[in-house]
């Protein structure tokens, strides 16, 4: 007797691919997904280091325009044929050598309060005033200024300037404590009120104290 056996095709055959179809959309589009978050991540972390880069730049150079106003009356003092203005034994520094107006000329006068540091890009100079718009603006040569460009400004910077007569500083010749502050306007930042770059989260906080010394003679 002859017996032939047929093997049927399961029922079921083409609901299977169906699924694993729908499972590897399903796999695809969750891997799409998260390869797109870390390229959204990533972006946003290169904008918010290369934002605090330049503003750690910008309060580095707040406080160099500071400490340079302070060397440039030291050499103007020492050029100057007016004797005060020269280096000298300072009895209220212990008989230490220090320029009894370094603070107050003769190039420039550095006082306590709230400023702005300003280049003049003709003459190439700095200066501080007491203007409380404190927005810098990127200029066509590449400098940040105060100077409006018509663009929407993204960093904003003031310099807060103190004195520490406590001894052993005196009011002659205080201790000066020069605060260069830098905020920029991003999509994760609390809103500047009035440009003021200490109102906002994303912000640097550059710190000096600076004495009246010098004796190279």
């Amino acid at each position: 007797m002859k017996h032939n056996f047929f093997l049927k095709q399961p029922k079921f055959q083409s609901g299977q691919s169906l699924i694993e179809t729908i499972i590897a959309i399903f796999v695809l589009t969750m891997a799409l997904t998260t390869a797109l978050g870390l390229a959204v991540y990533s972006l946003s972390s290169s904008s918010l280091s290369q934002n605090q880069i330049i503003a750690v730049n910008l309060a580095r150079e707040g406080i160099d325009v500071v400490r340079a106003m302070r060397d440039s009356n030291w050499l103007a003092g020492d050029a100057s044929t007016d004797a005060s203005f020269n280096l000298t034994n300072c009895a209220d520094l212990g008989g230490r050598l220090c320029y009894p107006k370094a603070l107050a000329g003769p190039t420039y006068t550095i006082s306590a309060g709230i400023f702005r540091a300003n280049f003049d890009i003709p003459s190439k100079t700095w200066s501080l005033d007491t203007n409380s718009s404190y927005d810098l603006y990127l200029q066509i040569n590449g400098v940040y200024t105060h100077a409006p460009t018509g663009g929407t400004p993204v960093f904003a910077r003031k310099l807060v300037v103190s004195f520490n007569t406590a001894a052993p500083y005196t009011a002659t010749n205080p201790e000066v404590i020069i605060q260069s502050i830098v905020g920029w306007r991003d999509k994760n930042c609390t809103p500047m009120t009035s440009s003021d770059p200490s109102t906002t989260n994303c912000s640097v906080v550059g710190e000096e104290h600076m004495t009246n010394w010098k004796d190279y003679r």
